[in-house]
């Protein structure tokens, strides 16, 4: 039995976004954890599915911030520094 699980989405307002124009962002830990960047480096959706529940107001603040807001997330990710997006937001 996996016990209690949380799931959280959240994506930009409109049309949903042009999911083959931009990249996923995803560490699977304790948690999954997927963050798709638009091909404009904008955070476009986030979702979450873990055994702890998260805020999700705080992550839906992340919607629409260009990734060098997020301490240049995208080159962190793809410099292996970012293990959990979960925690590496909590640092922020």
């Amino acid at each position: 039995m996996l016990g209690k699980q949380y799931y959280f989405h959240t994506q930009s307002a409109g049309p949903d976004p042009e999911w083959g124009k931009g990249r996923d962002l995803v560490t699977q830990n304790s948690n999954y954890v997927r963050v798709f960047i638009d091909q404009y480096e904008r955070v476009a959706a986030i979702t979450y599915l873990g055994s702890k529940p998260i805020e999700a107001d705080n992550y839906q603040t992340l919607i629409g911030l260009h990734q060098a807001y997020l301490n240049r997330i995208v080159d962190r990710f793809d410099e292996n520094l970012i293990t959990d997006l979960i925690r590496y937001f909590n640092v922020l």
